[in-house]
């Protein structure tokens, strides 16, 4: 079972927060977001704990992933030039991104 699908039901038992955090090994902080996601998305508990693993974690996602942002094409790009410049003597990570 899911961490999502425990956290659920674990909230649905009346536990705490930090209660499930500990259970569960995750940070206090991800479920205060996931149950205020829980709270806001008008959608009763148990309809979520029917969807499959993947439709569950889509609903419960944050953010937006780092490919859909135009700037990874360009870091993409360059990529093959900063493998390059890495096997030169005396260049760094932190000589490339200054």
């Amino acid at each position: 079972m899911s961490k999502i699908k425990q956290l659920i039901r674990l909230h649905e038992s009346g536990e705490s927060n930090r209660q499930i955090a500990g259970i569960l090994g995750i940070n206090k902080g991800t479920v205060n977001d996931y149950v205020n996601k829980l709270k806001m998305g008008g959608i009763q508990s148990s309809e979520l704990l029917s969807l499959d693993e993947p439709v569950l974690e889509g609903k419960f996602s944050a953010g937006t992933a780092a490919f859909t942002d135009p700037r990874f094409e360009q870091f993409k790009e360059l990529l093959p030039y900063f493998e390059k410049e890495l096997e030169r003597k005396y260049v760094t990570r932190h000589l490339l991104w200054k």
